[in-house]
Parts: structure tokens; sequence; C-alpha cells
């Protein structure tokens, strides 16, 4: 089996943790730990939400994928231009298909498409099939996937250090009733699932060190050299008849 070094190939790689974890402050580590690529940064479902639902609608699977979780959320009461933003970044983000063309580039997601599915409830047997909208459509792009854990005693402590104060909403949003421990259930549910589909994934624990020695570890994982992984199609293309038939 032939292995790959990353600086060979662009890089896809997406963290998934907890509110508090540290993904904002490992993920600007890491970057400054992959000198010489290009590097560009997701985070927020706000954010180029253009973009996103412009590569939802580039493939039939995504598109189709789009218009089901729009209508799951707005049947959760969720405004409609809130549901089509989150449903574009859970359809969309990882499909930018400029990132395949730009060689050594690396994006480097905050809060990605397994995070916005799982806080809606999205994890398990009944979403199995939304795999493929986690990975990047070009197999070009090596695709790294991080799940940063720390206990939940750990984690509140962060937030209270942190003191951002607490957002009063007033519409639903989706992800009502999904605790912190559901979220850790459904991170630990997606990532043997990726893994299986060809995506390399760390699980990292947090818990006694240093943001440094976090994002080395995840550097460390992704400069090593990858084996190739033949990966597995978890929603095949349907099988049109020829008309007439």
């Amino acid at each position: 089996m032939a292995c790959v070094p990353a600086g060979e190939r662009p890089l896809y790689i997406e963290m998934i943790g907890p509110s508090g974890v540290g993904k904002s402050s490992v993920l600007r580590l890491v970057a400054d730990g992959l000198p010489g690529r290009v590097v560009y940064f997701r985070s927020g479902f706000r954010k180029r939400q253009w973009q996103n639902l412009g590569n939802s609608l580039l493939s039939w699977r995504r598109a189709r994928r789009l218009i089901e979780f729009y209508r799951y959320l707005c049947q959760k009461g969720v405004p409609g231009n809130l549901a089509l933003r989150r449903a574009a970044a859970v359809t969309g983000m990882a499909a930018d298909r400029s990132l395949a063309g730009k060689g050594n580039a690396v994006l480097l997601v905050e809060e990605g498409p397994v995070l916005y599915l799982s806080s809606c409830g999205g994890f398990g047997d009944a979403w199995k099939d939304w795999l493929h909208l986690f990975l990047p459509d070009d197999p070009k792009v090596q695709t790294f996937f991080v799940l940063l854990k720390a206990s939940p005693e750990e984690l509140e402590r962060r937030r209270r250090r942190r003191g951002r104060p607490v957002k009063i909403r007033q519409s639903p949003k989706g992800t009502e009733g999904i605790t912190p421990e559901l979220q850790a259930q459904a991170g630990c549910y997606w990532v043997p699932h990726l893994a299986a589909a060809g995506a390399h994934c760390i699980e990292v624990d947090t818990e006694d060190r240093s943001v440094e020695e976090v994002a080395q570890a995840i550097l460390t994982f992704v400069e090593s050299p990858m084996p190739e992984v033949a990966p597995v199609d978890p929603d095949p293309a349907p099988q049109w008849l020829p008309i007439g038939v």
C-alpha cells in the first residue's frame, strides 16, 4: 500500500468538538505550523454562505440533501433564512472545488459539516447515508478530521474563564435538546465511519495538555505519510435506465 506525504496534496482539516475544547486556539497554531502552504480558514455558517450554497447545487447528491435538511430544520421551527444557511454549510462547505486546484493549499475548518449536522441531531444509523457530505468531492484532497475531547468539568471551567455572555435566542435554531453529551456521542459516532470512508482521523484528549502540545500532536499526524485508502461511497449514484426500457 503506497503512502503519500501530506505536503504533496491539498488538505482539508476539520475540527470536531464541543464549545470550550479549544478548537479556535488549536487551529491558529496548526496554521502557523504549516509554513509554505496557502492556508484558508472556515468558521461559522454565516460566512461564505453563498459559496456553500453554490457548492451544494453543483452536485445532485448535495443538492438533494440540501433540500432535505432545509425542510428538516423548517419542521423544527427554524426560520427559513437560518435553515438555508445551516443546510448550505452542512452540504456545501467540504465541496470547495477550488481547493484541489491550489496545489499545497490547506482548508482549516473550525466549525464544519460534522459539527453542524451533529448539533441538530444528525447522527446515528438514520443519518449514515449523509456521510459523503463531510468529504471533499475531489479525491486529490487529503482529508483529516480531528476530534478534540475534554471532561465536562474541564469544559465548564474553560467556558467560565472565557467569560462569553450567554446568547438569548428569539427563535429556534435546530439544536434544541442536543446536550453537550449528545454532541460528544455524535462525534464518536461519525469518526469511525469517516475513517472507513477514507478520511484520516485522530482523537486528541486536551484535558491535561497545553494548546501547543495539542497542536503539535495534530501537525505530527497530518505531516506523516498516510496510506492510500480506497474510499467507500456511502451514497452511490442511482442507476438510470435507458429511455424505453
